[in-house]
């Protein structure tokens, strides 16, 4: 340890598992205390002395220690040389602090920790909600009009077209309440996405993209959002 000439500052050198360098206004050695550290050379873990700077450091760490290694498990990469693409990219893995938030709200509601989201989950999913957020009603009303074209261009004796699949949206998009039914002018009723419900409908869901039924009492579309 080495202590400036005013007495305001120390600088303290501890050797873990590597050398440990810590600058500090407040603490040093004193008052010390003792740790626990797993030794290479004899394969065993040593009771070892542990200065004051030390201990405190490790029982408050956070911020941009705790942000570091988050970021490191999934971190969103661009091979790029662009600073403006990595900067973007770095804020966006500002989501860290996000998912904390929400794994504490979770111990809150004492909610079991295998039902909780990673974080490379909870990435995944809040990037769906905010590209699903970002669609704009000018899309929404050009697709419609390049799909009534499309009807008025094909002949009435065409075969019919084998519809494709459609993937449903994942929980957290389906149980949000934002979303409105909007009635599709077509001659040819789809059918009811709830399961064992064959029943056709024109209620198109924007956000979902899925049609439902409304029927009281079926009650197709609150079964949906919230199974």
């Amino acid at each position: 340890m080495l202590v400036r000439s005013d007495q305001k500052l120390a600088v303290t050198k501890w050797m873990d598992n590597k050398s440990v360098v810590m600058l500090s206004t407040a603490q040093c050695i004193e008052p010390s205390d003792t740790c626990w550290r797993w030794s290479k050379k004899e394969s065993k873990y040593l009771h070892i002395e542990e200065p004051s700077v030390i201990k405190n450091y490790n029982q408050n760490m956070g911020g941009v220690d705790m942000a570091d290694p988050l970021n490191s498990y999934c971190p969103m990469g661009a091979r790029t040389k662009k600073w403006t693409l990595r900067t973007i990219c770095h804020f966006t893995d500002a989501v860290c602090n996000s998912w904390l938030q929400y794994k504490e709200e979770q111990k809150e509601s004492n909610t079991p920790a295998k039902e909780s989201l990673q974080l490379r989950s909870f990435k995944m999913i809040l990037a769906l909600q905010l590209l699903n957020r970002n669609k704009t009603v000018g899309n929404q009303e050009q697709q419609e009009t390049h799909n009534d074209n499309a009807r008025q261009e094909e002949p009435e004796t065409s075969a019919p077209k084998r519809r494709k699949p459609i993937t449903l949206p994942p929980p957290q998009t389906r149980k949000q309440t934002e979303h409105m039914p909007e009635i599709i002018e077509t001659k040819v009723f789809q059918k009811c996405h709830r399961e064992y419900c064959k029943k056709h409908f024109r209620a198109k869901y924007v956000t979902c993209k899925v049609f439902l039924c409304l029927n009281a009492q079926r009650k197709c579309l609150a079964a949906f959002h919230s199974s």
